[in-house]
């Protein structure tokens, strides 16, 4: 028996100590909303990811065409462009989803920034609206889409929150139900509800390696 033997039997040994062990904490998955912040843990191949992808993309889409013409301003068309774009891009997304790629930030960062546009033009429309409730909640769910958007773009650079995902896309899915009456751009509202409800991190925790612990002789 050589050195190394000599000296890597008790690691080895160590290691299938706490593998065995039963009330090993860091051996067991489970349920955290703290959980990891690197993409491949939180987003995991999901069909129905993509599918609310698509389902926003078409949304968006759809809402942009209908659009069409309807310019007042250079900030019209940018916006009209820009929101075919984050069509797009949420197309794309949904296919990185479908086969397990970390999409490029900017693919969400596009989505962020068309609805933070979009609600300059709509408080601009809706100003003058009598009924201020309507306006209220679909204003707040632009708001949310937004956020949602922006901590999706954080986990695509490793540094999203789980908590703040999960509060950000469960109040745009929440406002997109509430905002659908009384709401003209219905394809969008609700291609984007369901985008939010799918777009939620995995909670359930990968098995973290065992640390190798050395033992003592007495």
């Amino acid at each position: 028996m050589n050195i190394d033997q000599v000296t890597t039997a008790p690691l080895i040994k160590a290691n299938q100590k706490h593998l065995e062990d039963s009330k090993c904490r860091e051996c067991r998955p489970g349920l955290s909303i703290r959980g990891g912040k690197e993409y491949a843990d939180a987003f995991p191949v999901s069909f129905a990811a993509f599918a609310g992808c698509f389902a926003a993309a078409a949304g968006i889409g759809l809402t942009q065409l209908q659009s069409f013409g309807d310019f007042r301003s250079p900030l019209d068309i940018f916006i009209w462009v820009l929101g075919l774009a984050a069509a797009a891009s949420l197309a794309g997304i949904g296919i990185c989803r479908l086969i397990r790629v970390k999409p490029y930030c900017l693919l969400h960062g596009v989505v962020c920034v068309y609805f933070a546009l979009r609600m300059i033009t709509q408080y601009r429309l809706w100003s003058s609206d009598p009924c201020l409730m309507d306006y209220f909640f679909y204003l707040a769910a632009h708001l949310a889409l937004m956020l949602t958007a922006y901590q999706l773009a954080a986990f695509d650079t490793d540094m999203g929150s789980h908590r703040a995902l999960w509060l950000s896309a469960l109040g745009g899915l929440y406002l997109c139900c509430v905002a659908v009456y009384g709401c003209s751009d219905i394809p969008l509202i609700i291609g984007c509800g369901i985008w939010c409800f799918t777009s939620l991190t995995n909670l359930t925790e990968q098995k973290r390696r065992p640390r190798p612990v050395m033992e003592t002789e007495e």
